[in-house]
């Protein structure tokens, strides 16, 4: 919650900058995602982060307008997860679905990864039932809640302007 925010933070550093040998598992290679804050948060150390781009999924007019070749190359990503043949096992032959997943995702690898693994977990059968899809889409946004109140008005920036601004003034000036 927010009330314990910076604590977590603390947390995640002191897990990552003194205690990473306990995240070794014999004879597994683990990959695990941390906010990407963390990086900045432990300079210079032993620890060996790699921050994995965003996609550009959409187009930076005010009219959303989605980016295609960034869609394909999320689209060829869940391809190889899924195997020859398995998106259209997976959600039919109509995979608008994945595509509203991809977009919804903003083009972040971590956040499409959860979308799918929200709606394989939800999937009783194939294709994917459409209610699953929208269950699973319900719980990975619930995830990202609460949201700070000067962070939701510096997203609503972020929306107004198309731009991501640095954080130059107070909240209250946003």
């Amino acid at each position: 919650s927010l009330s314990n925010e910076r604590d977590v933070m603390r947390s995640v550093e002191m897990l990552f900058s003194t205690n990473l040998d306990l995240l070794s598992i014999p004879y597994l290679h683990v990959v695990y995602t941390v906010p990407p804050w963390l990086k900045f948060f432990l300079p210079g150390t032993s620890v060996n982060m790699v921050v994995l781009p965003c996609i550009r999924v959409w187009e930076n007019d005010h009219v959303r307008t989605a980016c295609a070749p960034g869609i394909e190359s999320l689209r060829s990503l869940v391809e190889k997860r899924f195997s020859e043949g398995g998106i259209d096992r997976f959600f039919g032959p109509d995979t608008s679905a994945l595509t509203q997943l991809i977009e919804l995702s903003g083009g972040h690898f971590r956040d499409l990864l959860l979308l799918l693994r929200a709606t394989v977990l939800r999937a009783d059968g194939l294709p994917v039932a459409k209610e699953a899809i929208q269950n699973a889409i319900i719980q990975v946004r619930s995830g990202f809640l609460p949201i700070a109140l000067d962070d939701a008005a510096w997203l609503d920036r972020i929306e107004r302007e198309r731009a991501s601004p640095l954080r130059t003034s107070s909240p209250e000036d946003i």
